[in-house]
């Protein structure tokens, strides 16, 4: 028996392409340790605005050179992405986005998870601009419709209220305070044991070692790996996810 949960800070972004390509690594963590696990998202807030903008990490100081490295994600990952936003539109800044995650977020951790997941589908999968506030409006009342107790006025009214800003601005002082530089980056915690941090694009394989590091008997648990359970509990799967969920990638990757 675990007898206290492990403890799982995500600093992600909505616009990282890092994090939309680790969603399949991240997705069967969390469904096969689910019972061990406390998780929450953090907004890292990526792209404040191309005016002075510079990841030192990947190159990049201007929209256009996003393209390629989402294609390299792409690649790597097997997640589709549809790189030619940032040609055809691109994202002023992930700030919209994020605030919108910190507000669903607000109401309850399935609404920030359903809610970060329908904005990473909007722009990754759809080649829509999740900086547009009529965008993320669209996003949510999608979800409202899935999701009874997420409540679309409130959503909207802290969005356009400094509500928003306030509940953003935690998530970005704490990113900015544990000095996290990339995305995606988990902190691991485990009482009295430690803290885990990983940064970068993992596999599964490296997700899970750290787990058992933390907590050596979760290596003797018979996890769950039946498919229809798989899909639902996240209600929807693309053919890569179901993919890693019966194999594992034999690679760690920290780009």
């Amino acid at each position: 028996m675990v007898p206290d949960r492990i403890n799982i800070i995500y600093f992600t972004d909505p616009l990282c392409c890092w994090s939309w390509a680790m969603e399949p690594q991240w997705r069967k963590l969390i469904f096969q340790y689910k019972d061990y696990l406390n998780w929450s998202y953090c907004m890292g807030g990526l792209i404040p605005s191309w005016d002075g903008f510079v990841d030192n990490v990947n190159s990049v100081s201007r929209a256009g050179q996003m393209g390629p490295m989402w294609l390299h994600a792409e690649q790597i990952s097997g997640m589709p992405m549809c790189a030619t936003i940032w040609k055809d539109n691109p994202p002023a800044s992930s700030f919209p986005a994020c605030i919108a995650v910190a507000c669903a977020t607000s109401q309850s951790l399935q609404c920030g998870e359903l809610l970060l997941r329908k904005l990473r589908e909007s722009c990754h999968l759809n080649n829509q601009d999740i900086a547009d506030t009529l965008v993320i409006f669209n996003v949510a009342e999608a979800l409202a419709m899935e999701l009874s107790s997420f409540d679309l006025v409130k959503f909207r009214s802290d969005f356009e209220s400094k509500t928003g800003q306030e509940l953003f601005r935690t998530d970005w002082e704490d990113t900015r305070r544990r000095e996290v530089a990339r995305f995606p980056t988990l902190f691991l915690t485990k009482q009295q044991v430690g803290t885990i941090q990983l940064s970068g694009y993992r596999s599964f394989a490296t997700l899970k070692s750290a787990l058992f590091q933390l907590e050596p008997s979760l290596q003797e648990l018979e996890v769950n790996v039946n498919l229809d359970d798989y899909r639902n509990f996240w209600g929807t799967l693309l053919p890569c996810e179901e993919k890693e969920f019966t194999t594992e990638r034999v690679a760690s990757l920290a780009l």
